[in-house]
């Protein structure tokens, strides 16, 4: 919207704590870990996959880094990110 970008990614099975997300005025990289939670079972089949995800993106506008927040329930992280209110433009006078 007009003051924030909101970023939503699914992440089912992926713990609180293997989320890594790190941000700069311009891109949001997302780092996650998928841990396999069935050692030492038995499967007929197995449709999981296990390791690490990981995604960078760049945003169409610059944010307020410190403003950031995140939000993690059911497998589903949001990100919102507050944009900067004012780009500065400046007018360059030719000589």
């Amino acid at each position: 919207d007009d003051k924030d970008i909101m970023v939503i990614t699914d992440l089912p099975g992926v713990v609180r704590d293997n989320i890594k997300i790190d941000l700069t005025e311009d891109t949001l990289e997302i780092t996650a870990q998928f841990n396999e939670i069935s050692e030492g079972k038995n499967f007929v089949r197995k449709e999981r996959l296990y390791g690490e995800a990981n995604r960078i993106v760049s945003l169409p506008a610059k944010i307020k880094i410190n403003e950031s927040s995140a939000k993690f329930e059911n497998g589903v992280l949001t990100v919102v990110l507050p944009k900067l209110e004012n780009t500065e433009s400046f007018e360059v006078k030719v000589d």
